[in-house]
């Protein structure tokens, strides 16, 4: 059940490609420098290893 290339890899990629990407396309966020006496808002990354029935695995990335 590999697709070739790392776990890690894996992932990051999920959260390059597909997540930031979709995030940026739609205007739901933009990255800036914080100002001085701002705070940031807090996230995190939520991982999730997809198996399909063709023993394929999917890397899914999502900002929470």
């Amino acid at each position: 059940m590999t697709t070739g290339c790392g776990e890690l890899f894996c992932f990051k990629e999920a959260m390059d490609r597909q997540e930031t990407a979709t995030l940026e396309k739609s205007g739901t966020w933009d990255l800036v420098h914080l100002t001085k006496g701002q705070k940031t808002f807090p996230c995190k990354w939520v991982y999730k290893m997809k198996v399909t029935s063709s023993s394929l695995q999917k890397y899914k990335a999502r900002l929470v």
